[in-house]
């Protein structure tokens, strides 16, 4: 991520040739959370589109499921889009989410933690390159509880998939962190773009049915850039311009050089 904005930063100084801003598409989105439980279906929820600059701020958030058999919680949930890293020459667009001290609980039993959910999405276009990144991504703090007696165990910060077998609820499943889907298209448009999810929860309660949750999910693309053409100098000097009709040019007397004796 550093190199790349660093790359992109270095054609957006005094320095560079194009002789005008990049022109295309940016899209984005940011949504807290969505999925289904059981047979309902969440509508996606703290949701932000970009274009244009936007952010969603929920204080507070508790969703609890119609059975109210699942609870997600959470002390903030805030989501943003905007065109953070465009310059004159860079078209981009950067999508977040962030949760904090969040929280799932099934049939009031707390399952899994987290200190901070963060998910980010960059994609960002300059002097014929697209590109995306989505390494900001990040959950701190995450537990996952596998006893009734005991604390939950914390994940190793390099996790990227983590078994749930908890014995009473009976809740199995797994849950699998930072994953990414890249597009080089959107619809008939070329580019690049890049969808992360900071959480996937598939859990499955026994005897009643399946659990799934995107939390902290992040997409942006951009596409259909054309390259500027750098202005070039004048290598002459502008043609001598034709008299027409009715002009006529000034009048130059030559006197004849007459030899003397």
């Amino acid at each position: 991520m550093l190199a790349l904005g660093l790359l992109a930063s270095l054609w957006s100084g005094p320095g560079s040739t194009a002789s005008a801003a990049l022109n295309g598409t940016a899209t984005g989105s940011a949504i807290g959370y969505s999925g289904q439980v059981f047979i309902e279906t969440l509508t996606p929820a703290i949701v932000v589109s970009y274009p244009p600059d936007a952010t969603e701020t929920r204080s507070g958030l508790d969703f609890r499921s119609i059975d109210k058999r699942i609870t997600m919680r959470a002390d903030s949930a805030v989501s943003t889009c905007s065109s953070e890293g465009s310059t004159a020459r860079v078209l981009a667009a950067t999508c977040t989410v962030t949760l904090t001290n969040f929280v799932l609980l099934v049939n009031e039993t707390t399952i899994v933690t987290a200190e901070r959910i963060f998910a980010k999405s960059y994609t960002f276009s300059f002097i014929g390159t697209t590109a995306s990144d989505t390494s900001g991504t990040q959950i701190t703090g995450l537990c996952v509880r596998t006893t009734q007696s005991g604390d939950c165990a914390p994940a190793p910060p390099s996790a990227t998939s983590i078994v749930v077998d908890y014995p009473a609820p009976r809740v199995t499943g797994t849950l699998t962190l930072k994953t990414t889907v890249s597009r080089s298209s959107e619809g008939v448009v070329p580019g690049a773009g890049k969808r992360v999810t900071a959480m996937q929860l598939e859990l499955t309660l026994q005897n009643v049915g399946a659990i799934s949750l995107s939390v902290g999910v992040a997409d942006t693309f951009v596409g259909g850039v054309a390259t500027p053409v750098p202005t070039a100098p004048p290598t002459s000097l502008p043609a001598t311009p034709t008299p027409t009709t009715g002009q006529t040019r000034p009048f130059h007397a030559v006197m004849p050089v007459v030899a003397r004796d």
